[in-house]
């Protein structure tokens, strides 16, 4: 004779969780990061204003002075600009004409005041 209770195999286990490794917790996390990271940045870059389409928005003024060549020569120079584009080793002066592009390696001092539109 069999005994009714030993012989179901659902009542002779006990029951037991599923378990994850590690890794896979730390992937899931880390995928969920990356997501959340992406959609603040689109919100970021979504929701800026028209208005700033330059870091520094005009009407300006802009003086500056450039090093030519080992510190001998100077050129210097004041332009009416509507905005300045500050990237990596560019400075760019932009002005209703085009612009004027400037090295930062070569840049001395720059200066800007707002000016009134006249």
């Amino acid at each position: 004779m069999s005994d009714p209770i030993n012989s179901d195999p659902e009542v002779a286990r006990p029951k037991t969780f599923t378990t994850y490794p590690l890794s896979s917790l730390f992937m899931l996390v880390l995928a969920i990061a990356i997501s959340l990271g992406w959609w603040v940045d689109r919100s970021r870059i979504q929701n800026k204003p028209a208005t700033s389409q330059y870091d520094i928005n005009g009407p300006l003024y802009v003086s500056y002075e450039l090093r030519m060549t080992d510190g001998v020569q100077k050129k210097s120079g004041v332009i009416a600009a509507s905005g300045i584009c500050i990237h990596g080793e560019t400075f760019t002066i932009h002005t209703e004409s085009g612009g004027v592009l400037l090295s930062t390696a070569s840049l001395v001092e720059c200066s800007w005041t707002k000016r009134s539109i006249d």
